[in-house]
């Protein structure tokens, strides 16, 4: 066991061998008066807020590049650019107009709030399609182990099986959803119904074809109604029966053979991640942080609007009016 003193009243305790034996060392210790402070108690006590909400976020990261991330955030690179809009809009406030600087920098925070917010969440990445078009195969290999049911009986997967994994070190949850028809039964409904709300709330929709077999019935209406979804031809070991009816932004793969699985990885990475992050640039880490800048961002367009009304000025300015 490591023991830090971390104030005058508070320590941390770092326990080794099991939940058992941890459960049995904070016993002890309570029953001898010690209060066992949950996870971010102490550090609210001790640190600045930024610093928890990036430690916070530097704990929950699945991924190395997410931590490098969210690392040289907590090494000072989003408290300089915090703390230079603060500077700017306070030297905005005086001179009663917005700066172009001020902007900049509003819009470099914007600019990466949601590459922040996925950092420890990551991105969602749903499968759908018609049933037996190969949706649980894909999604194993995919996720590099086997994950989903794979069988050829259609219908086999009723509800939506998720998978965590991460492509290009950026993490990913992907979902493989029953297959859209009309429902055999309750259980399959029900599923369908839940696969329908994961893609409305999906980052990338996958619509996965069967490209062994000639258009069915139900594809076109998936490709008609689903013109933003990357489409993915299933089944490329095996003779092509579409031709020249495919679309010629979708692509090819053979979850069996792993055949351009490389391709489709990288195809959902520049969906995800399409704009490489800058040496040096300032994340907004975390749901929270990033809401706070897009707050300021509103409260600034607000301010600028009331800068340019004709009835308002700083009151420095306003008293050299009225003294000439």
């Amino acid at each position: 066991m490591v023991v830090c003193r971390v104030t005058e009243t508070d320590l941390e305790l770092y326990c080794h061998g099991g939940r058992a034996a941890v459960d049995r060392i904070i016993g002890e210790v309570v029953a001898r008066g010690a209060v066992v402070a949950t996870r971010g108690v102490l550090p609210a006590r001790t640190t600045s807020r930024l610093d928890v909400e990036l430690n916070a976020a530097l704990v929950a990261a699945t991924t190395r590049r997410t931590a490098n991330i969210i690392h040289n955030q907590s090494c000072g690179v989003l408290r300089d650019a915090l703390s230079s809009l603060r500077s700017s809009i306070l030297h905005d406030l005086s001179l009663g107009q917005t700066s172009a600087s001020t902007a900049s920098l509003m819009a470099e925070l914007v600019r990466w709030q949601e590459l922040g917010r996925r950092l420890t969440s990551g991105w969602s990445i749903v499968l759908f399609g018609r049933p037996n078009a190969g949706k649980s195969s894909l999604t194993n290999a995919l996720a590099g182990y086997e994950r989903s049911i794979v069988a050829e009986q259609p219908g086999t997967t009723r509800d939506v099986v998720s998978a965590e994994t991460a492509f290009d070190g950026w993490p990913v949850l992907l979902s493989d959803t029953a297959g859209r028809r009309a429902a055999g039964d309750t259980i399959e409904a029900t599923g369908i119904r839940h696969a329908e709300s994961m893609l409305l709330g999906a980052d990338v929709r996958v619509l996965v074809i069967d490209g062994s077999e000639a258009p069915q019935p139900e594809d076109l209406p998936l490709l008609r109604d689903n013109p933003e979804a990357l489409v993915v031809f299933n089944k490329a070991d095996l003779p092509d029966r579409w031709g020249l009816a495919r679309p010629q932004s979708s692509l090819s793969v053979s979850a069996t053979t792993a055949k351009g699985v490389p391709e489709l990885i990288a195809a959902l990475v520049s969906r995800i991640a399409p704009h490489p992050l800058p040496q040096g640039a300032a994340v907004p880490v975390g749901p929270g942080l990033a809401d706070e800048v897009l707050a300021i961002q509103s409260a600034m367009r607000a301010l600028h609007r009331r800068l340019r009304s004709a009835d308002w000025m700083p009151c420095c300015l306003r008293s050299e009016r009225r003294s000439s």
